[in-house]
């Protein structure tokens, strides 16, 4: 089953990245003293700030994949990573690299016409 995320949705995520920023915090706190440890509720805050983006950039977004896996897909054709800044074509297996600023991908590649011939 494939979960659709609308505008609707953003004041959960809100509650979602408000939840997980405090307990990437926790968890700092109590690994303080390790060189080494993983904060995965750290990840899950870069994951949800840019699906948050997407979103308020009015764009189709639902999951793609495992469920928690982090991979959405965008307008029914862009297979984006949320963790990094990796996107793909659908049913394409080449892997592309987008800038930090994720409006410049939008404004480039999913709302430009630089791949609807790919359609």
């Amino acid at each position: 089953m494939t979960l659709m995320y609308t505008k609707e949705t953003l004041h959960e995520l809100e509650e979602d990245i408000e939840y997980y920023k405090q307990q990437s915090l926790e968890l700092q706190k109590s690994c303080w003293h390790k060189d080494r440890y993983s904060n995965s509720a750290d990840r899950n805050v870069r994951r949800l700030r840019k699906l948050r983006k997407l979103l308020e950039l009015g764009l189709e977004v639902e999951t793609y994949g495992q469920k928690n896996f982090g991979l959405v897909l965008v307008n029914k054709k862009f297979v984006v990573s949320l963790l990094e800044n990796n996107w793909r074509l659908l049913h394409k297996n080449v892997w592309y690299r987008h800038k930090a600023d994720i409006e410049h991908f939008v404004n480039n590649y999913i709302r430009g016409d630089k791949y609807e011939a790919d359609t």
